[in-house]
């Protein structure tokens, strides 16, 4: 006779904050600082600022959009267009995050970009 139970739970069962917490700090992603008070890092931003310069050079908005998605914020000057994307990216020497990302373009076609960290 087996002794194996269908359709129980187990008897202790992690709350998602706890297991996000744990996956965290056993990547080594949570300083002392919050483990102790319990706030986690946001995620570093997938885009190295350098490479996306020079991937995105000459592209079109589409191309933008299909990358980074919908920008926060859009100015036009006559035929220069500029979209703001906050902590879009980051830069790969510093490791700090580009607080605000601006991609200008001019005729429909990225011009150049700006990083505020």
């Amino acid at each position: 006779m087996s002794s194996c139970q269908t359709g129980t739970q187990p008897a202790s069962r992690a709350s998602r904050a706890e297991l996000e917490q744990q996956l965290a700090d056993s990547r080594g992603l949570v300083s002392r600082y919050e483990k102790r008070y319990g706030r986690l890092l946001p995620a570093r931003p997938a885009h190295d600022f350098r490479k996306l310069r020079e991937q995105l050079k000459g592209k079109p908005g589409t191309a933008v959009v299909a990358l980074l998605g919908k920008p926060a914020k859009v100015y036009s000057l006559g035929s220069t267009e500029a979209w703001d994307y906050p902590n879009a990216a980051y830069d790969p020497v510093s490791g700090r995050t580009v607080r605000k990302l601006e991609i200008w373009f001019r005729n429909g076609t990225v011009a150049y970009m700006n990083a505020t960290f």
